[in-house]
């Protein structure tokens, strides 16, 4: 199961972040599914986007694919308009949490977070209003036990809290999400072995 070529391997090396011990597993499914470049606009991945908003109060939220060098932005609602390249990528994080989800109320103070650029930097913000983000929650977006995602959502004020409640409902909407795109994935796969 080679799913990673030379070039793949070379960029892996090069990573700043920290690589899932599953990552080639992870990789392959993630482009199994060919969500990698496939239409944004899918009203289907915009609900979860636009309950993030509604729910939490938030400026920007997500729908991420983490691929080896980049995040592919399926969803966004807000004023949130960038694909991040995967060494700045706070959702790459989420993929190593053993509990499946991420929040950091302030990245400015969060020693993993504080020199990015999308944190102190507003050149590398593509916001309408350039604010530096500062609160960060992610879920992870799980198929056969692999984390190919995150459904995420960040904001330019720091959080002074994150509920348990809050907590619980962002994991309850990344579980929804997970098991549309494991259905997705084991309809495509039935369809394949059909046809084999």
């Amino acid at each position: 199961m080679d799913v990673l070529s030379n070039r793949d391997d070379k960029i892996l090396h090069t990573l700043s972040v920290p690589i899932p011990t599953n990552e080639q597993k992870r990789l392959k499914i993630l482009r199994d599914m060919n969500l990698i470049g496939s239409d944004p606009n899918d009203p289907n991945f915009d609900r979860f986007t636009s309950m993030l908003i509604r729910i939490f109060k938030i400026e920007y939220a997500f729908i991420n694919f983490i691929d080896i060098e980049i995040v592919y932005t399926k969803s966004r609602s807000g004023k949130y308009d960038i694909t991040f390249d995967r060494n700045n990528a706070f959702c790459s994080y989420v993929l190593i949490e053993q509990s499946d989800i991420l929040v950091v109320r302030d990245l400015s103070t969060d020693e993993r977070f504080k020199s990015n650029p999308f944190v102190n930097d507003l050149s590398y913000n593509d916001t309408d209003n350039n604010d530096k983000f500062r609160f960060y929650a992610g879920v992870a977006l799980v198929v056969h036990g692999m984390k190919i995602g995150t459904l995420g959502m960040l904001d330019s004020k720091p959080r002074k809290a994150f509920s348990f409640d809050e907590r619980m409902n962002l994991l309850d909407l990344g579980v929804a999400l997970s098991a549309i795109l494991s259905e997705q994935y084991d309809l495509s796969h039935s369809c394949l072995n059909e046809r084999s």
